[in-house]
């Protein structure tokens, strides 16, 4: 496994002991534990639930599977414990919610690859983390389906870890936190088409609506968002991701 660095250059002490973890006991299914594969086809199939969510500001968001069992796992470990491999299958859960929502077909039938506008995460996070989880299910989600990553969100100002937070204190806390570069391609011509917001998690879908907020005050069209899985949140009560 050839070492992964962050933006700044410097791979994060969490990842390097993944890197080294991996190494040295070697790859193993998350869910049959069989040599060989981060997540087998047979056991990523078992955790797809395709299912469709709105924000509390009617953004549809499209999501591969629920957030429970080895699902919120694999999520935690590549996010937090720097276990990159699992960027490929989680973004095959990604996918799977996007083409369910009939992304990928233009008028003529053809295929066209989605415009996936990540969630940034913070600079003090990637520090912290060695990588932007986000941006990389991104990338891994727009090779496999033949899209494009565009990255015009940023961070305006702090926010709260939202971990434990309740949902109106989840929207009071991303309130106006983001703004967008002016939707243009890099040629300079005018970006056309429906761009998709993408995230790990939606737990109360504060973030997205901030994000999608941010983008069309920049001049962006949003066709939706898509998240790898969602939070129950009647299941679970008060939201914890």
């Amino acid at each position: 496994m050839a070492p992964v660095l962050s933006h700044s250059g410097v791979m994060s002490s969490s990842s390097w002991l993944a890197a080294l973890v991996e190494l040295s006991i070697g790859r193993r299914c998350l869910g049959c534990s069989t040599p060989g594969q981060v997540w087998c086809d047979a056991c990523l199939l078992s955790t797809l639930d395709v299912h469709r969510r709105e924000t509390l500001a009617g953004v549809g968001v499209c999501a591969g599977a629920h957030y429970v069992g080895h699902v919120s796992d694999a999520i935690v470990a590549h996010k937090e414990r720097g276990h990159l491999a699992l960027a490929t299958p989680l973004a095959r859960l990604l996918i799977a919610g996007l083409s369910a929502s009939g992304v990928g077909a233009n008028s003529r039938g053809r295929s066209a690859g989605p415009i996936l506008v990540p969630v940034p995460s913070t600079r003090s996070t990637v520090r912290s983390r060695g990588h932007d989880h986000c941006r990389r299910l991104a990338s891994a989600s727009a090779r496999m389906s033949g899209g494009a990553v565009l990255t015009p969100l940023r961070w305006a100002r702090r926010v709260a870890d939202q971990s434990g937070l309740s949902v109106e204190q989840r929207r009071h806390n991303v309130a106006a936190s983001m703004s967008a570069r002016e939707s243009r391609t890099p040629g300079g011509r005018r970006a056309g088409s429906g761009v998709w917001v993408v995230d790990d998690v939606m737990t109360s879908g504060a973030t997205i609506d901030e994000a999608v907020r941010a983008l069309t005050a920049s001049g962006w069209t949003v066709s939706g968002a898509a998240v790898v899985a969602s939070v129950d949140l009647r299941r679970r009560g008060r939201p914890t991701p």
